[in-house]
This record gives C-alpha cells, structure tokens and sequence, in this order.
C-alpha cells in the first residue's frame, strides 16, 4: 500500500504541488477558520432559531426533527444535537425567537460573508467595498440557507409520504425515488451538491453558469460526505479529546469538523476555477483562433 501511494504521488507531484500552492496561496485555510469561528458561535442560537421556525411550519416531532438532523452531522454528535433540540422543545417559541433571531442572524451573517470573501479570492474577483451593501447580501443569504434548510428537513422526514403519492400515481418512478431514500448517504450527496452548486453560482461576486460549478459542488459533497463518515469513526475509536477538552470536547469536535468542511467547500470552487481556466478557456481558445484567421483573411483581400 505504501509503495502504491509512493508511486502515485511520484507521478502526480507536480499537479499536487501546484493545487497546494494554490490552497496556499488563495489562503483557504484562513477563510476556513474565519467562518468556522464565526459559524460556531451562530450554531447554538442558529439551531434553537431553526428548531423554533421549523415546528411553526411544519407539523414535526422531537424524535423526527432530531433524525433529520443528524443525517447532516458525524454520528458522534448525536448526542449533543438531542440535548439541545430536547431542551429547546421545552421552553417557549417566542422567547426563543426574540434572543436567538438577533444573535444567530448576525453571526451567521458574518460566517457566510467570511465564506464570500473566500469564493472571491479563489474565483480571484473583488467583492463589493460597501459594507453595508456586503452585509446585508450577507444576511440575505442567510435567510436562503435557513430556508434551504427547512426544504430538506421537509424532504428527510416527509419523505416517505411524498414517495406514497408519487407511488400511487406512478409507480415506476416511486420505485426510483423510494431506491433514492433507503440510502441516507446519496439523499446527503444529492442536497449538498444542490446546495454548493446554488452557493458558488449566487454568492461570489461575478457572473458564473449553475452548470459550470456542477464539477466542484459534487467533489465538495461527496468529500463532505466521507469526511463526515471517517471522522465519525475516529472520534469513536481514536480520539482521546474528552480527557483533554473535558466538557468542551463536543464543541471543539465540531469547530474541528466544520472547519475541515469548510475547507472542503473552498476546494470545490477552486476546482471550478480549475476547469473553467484549463478545459472551458482552452476549448473556446480554438474556436477564437479560427475566427482571427477569417478576420485576417478578409483584411488581406
């Protein structure tokens, strides 16, 4: 095994270099970091905010609404999302709403503008200098990632209901899409992609096709994906941050991982900007060369 990965990274230095320099240079680690922080903090009131929006529009229960959420997270951080939805469907909606709509929309805001500023510096353009301008797109897309959400919390635990009318009116595709929702994982992949592709086209600044940032949203998903799943079971049998962080090491697992996750974001657009420079740019690079040769053509006659 280790001969194998020798030889192959013998054979492909110089293209991992090239993209390590290029995470190095866009510093994506650093943006990582930014929005992580900025994300954790948002986390706790963003999912008593969310917890709170969902029960007032769709008619859910603790134990279904727990399941959805934990289709998103490492299966480690069970426990820590049942504590908190437990406890937020104790207390009352509207006091819950008036603390946590401030606090989770502000920093949400400030980790999504991090994650903006990060896509602008790898799709290498200039965001807008307006800073009130740049928040409140901010705060725009925040309330689209709120609502995002909520649509695939409706489909994960609605989803049974709504392959029963589909099933009852045609069959052949209910027996497609009920394939589709015995694999949590591919459900994960195909909402993820939805999400990344919409993320790059809208929330750079400059104008992009939603077909182009197909190539990095499904690396960024499915990266996501197994990353999520190995990490899971390192925390299960590896790791020893309990004895070190004590009663932090939830929180400390979870900065760690959404910030590897945010990373993995990042290193999609770069592999949109990747293919856009090096397969789009250089099969219209032809077509621009035979047209100069007919403009030069009809100079000379």
């Amino acid at each position: 095994m280790y001969r194998k990965v020798r030889s192959f990274y013998r054979k492909n230095r110089f293209i991992i270099q090239k993209w390590a320099d290029r995470i190095y240079e866009d510093s994506v680690p650093v943006y990582a970091a930014q929005a992580t922080f900025y994300i954790i903090i948002a986390s706790i009131p963003f999912l008593m905010l969310l917890t709170t929006l969902v029960r007032f529009f769709i008619p859910i229960t603790r134990a279904d609404l727990t399941a959805a959420a934990v289709a998103f997270f490492p299966d480690s951080f069970e426990s820590f999302i049942t504590q908190v939805i437990g406890e937020l469907y104790i207390k009352s909606p509207a006091s819950i709403i008036s603390v946590a709509a401030v606090t989770a929309l502000w920093s949400a805001s400030r980790g999504i503008a991090a994650v903006r500023c990060g896509l602008n510096r790898v799709y290498h353009v200039e965001g807008s200098r307006n800073y009130v301008k740049s928040r409140g797109m901010s705060l725009v897309y925040t309330l689209i990632f709120v609502v995002l959400i909520i649509f695939c919390l409706a489909i994960l635990v609605f989803g049974n209901s709504i392959l029963s009318v589909i099933s009852g009116k045609f069959p052949a595709v209910g027996r497609i899409v009920g394939g589709f929702l015995q694999v949590k994982s591919l459900i994960s992949i195909v909402l993820l992609s939805l999400f990344f592709t919409s993320l790059y086209t809208f929330l750079p600044a400059h104008k992009v096709t939603f077909r182009g940032q197909i190539p990095g949203a499904m690396v960024a998903a499915i990266g996501w994906t197994l990353f999520s799943y190995f990490y899971g079971i390192y925390i299960e049998n590896y790791s020893n941050y309990s004895y070190i962080y004590g009663s932090l090491a939830a929180i400390v697992l979870l900065m760690l991982w959404m910030y590897f996750c945010l990373i993995l974001i990042l290193i999609g657009a770069e592999v949109n900007e990747f293919v856009d420079e090096h397969v789009i740019r250089a099969e219209k690079e032809p077509s621009r060369r035979k047209i100069r040769r007919r403009l030069r053509k009809k100079d000379v006659r």
